[in-house]
């Protein structure tokens, strides 16, 4: 990822990741990547989180995904996935 963030994932969304069949876990890494190589992209929705961070959410290959951007760590901060 040589332009964009490199993306952590929420422990949630690890477990919900690996409960998925290869084809979409591969779907949603793809989306991650995007969205890591343009970290400020806004959401089509925000809430707040407990910490305060501006919690981005955007929809991707079919899943809501809530990102914030780390700027310190030059991270993005994937804290939830939800399939509607």
């Amino acid at each position: 990822m040589p332009r964009g963030y490199s993306y952590v994932l929420a422990g949630e969304v690890v477990a919900t990741l690996l409960d998925l069949p290869k084809r979409q876990q591969w779907r949603l890494s793809d989306a991650f990547v995007s969205l890591a190589n343009n970290p400020h992209k806004f959401g089509r929705y925000t809430e707040t989180d407990a910490e305060g961070h501006l919690i981005q959410f955007h929809f991707e290959a079919g899943w809501w995904i809530g990102c914030w951007a780390d700027d310190a760590v030059k991270g993005l901060r994937i804290t939830e996935v939800v399939q509607p």
